[in-house]
């Protein structure tokens, strides 16, 4: 597990910015370059020759061995995430450096470390005072600090190898994500709905919605969504957890228009987070498909579609009445068969899911429908 804190470049000089800010200029030139070069190539290289750049820079062979390096990552993950023609935006690219291309000198009581670039070119080198802060001491004492690190004009990021031990006993729960509750657990945990100033992830969202896409605006509502979901998981309770059992939430806004409110929800936020707050407490992740599970009622085993309206789930076999997310959380807890994408079932007129297998509602057994194993 990879952990990675930000540290402020705020104490810098006016001197060593305007060094910084040249050295970075410098950098994302020579990688927009190089991007240019590998973007019409079929195949990426394992490795590319800095030599050629040599002329067009006064970096260091050093530097321009990580930037060749730097550009294939983008160019594979471009390649493997999104459009193969896409040029990204290299004037928003962080600098990558290695371990090679820094030194780090322990500080006084004012500062807590001198990172000092070395092995830039030019003969240059950039001095930088940081100062350590919680979360860096959180990662810093239950992990190792690797050697790479990114940097921009504001901040750097240093990254920390956690190893957590994964518990051997305790319960397994389901976990269910909603836009009024982020979390619903089904051992009855529910991240508080309300913030201490009054904010709910309904109202940022709605805030959000309203927000131009690219303003300033738009990036303050999107920090606040983050640090309301963030603050709310961090509420949970994992101490006697042994795994949890997560819906995988795929295709959401697949060919639909869901309006701006949905669709700045931000399901993978909550998921990310919440597997690496589980992570973190030696918590096994399992992820599950969602499918049928809210429609499916946690005490009998139905499945229909018209038991759930809005956060009310009412059966019409058994007769409960529960929260509906609670109830698609006890149904994430427990062993069902497999349910493939490519199943369909009446879920109008109803059906039982049970451990032990689909039945209709008259009883009869829909055993053939599910795959081999």
């Amino acid at each position: 597990m990879i952990k990675s804190v930000k540290l402020t470049l705020k104490y810098l000089n006016p001197t060593k910015q305007q060094k910084l800010l040249t050295l970075i200029k410098e950098y994302r030139k020579i990688l927009n370059i190089v991007l240019q070069d590998l973007k019409n190539q079929k195949t990426i290289p394992k490795h590319i020759d800095y030599k050629p750049y040599n002329k067009q820079t006064w970096l260091s062979a050093r530097m321009l061995r990580r930037i060749t390096d730097h550009a294939i990552q983008i160019i594979i993950g471009i390649r493997e995430t999104s459009n193969p023609n896409h040029h990204p935006n290299t004037n928003k690219i962080n600098i990558s450096l290695d371990s090679n291309c820094y030194k780090i000198i322990k500080s006084s009581k004012y500062f807590n470390e001198y990172l000092i670039l070395k092995c830039l070119g030019n003969k240059l080198q950039i001095p930088l005072l940081l100062k350590y802060h919680r979360r860096y001491h959180k990662w810093n004492d239950c992990g190792i600090r690797m050697g790479g690190i990114e940097l921009n004009e504001k901040w750097i990021k240093i990254n920390f190898e956690i190893k957590p031990q994964i518990k051997s006993t305790g319960k397994i729960i389901g976990v269910d994500q909603g836009i009024n509750k982020v979390i619903t657990l089904s051992d009855g945990q529910i991240t508080p709905k309300c913030c201490p100033h009054g904010h709910t992830l309904s109202s940022i969202i709605n805030k959000l919605s309203r927000k131009r896409k690219g303003s300033r605006a738009f990036g303050r509502a999107q920090a606040h969504r983050t640090n309301f979901i963030n603050w709310s998981i961090n509420q949970l309770n994992l101490d006697d957890i042994n795994e949890i059992r997560v819906e995988r939430v795929k295709g959401l806004f697949f060919r639909s228009n869901r309006g701006r409110f949905v669709s700045h929800w931000a399901y993978r936020l909550i998921n990310n987070k919440m597997s690496s707050f589980a992570e973190e407490h030696g918590v096994r992740v399992r992820w599950q498909s969602s499918r049928y599970r809210s429609q499916r009622c946690s005490s009998c085993g139905l499945v229909k579609k018209s038991n759930r309206v809005g956060e009310i789930y009412s059966c019409s076999n058994c007769g409960i009445r529960i929260d509906a997310d609670f109830n698609a959380a006890r149904n994430h807890e427990v062993n069902l068969p497999v349910l493939t994408s490519s199943l369909r079932l009446d879920n109008v007129t109803g059906f039982f899911w049970l451990g032990s297998g689909l039945f209709d509602l008259n009883g009869r057994s829909l055993q053939s429908l599910l795959p081999i194993k």
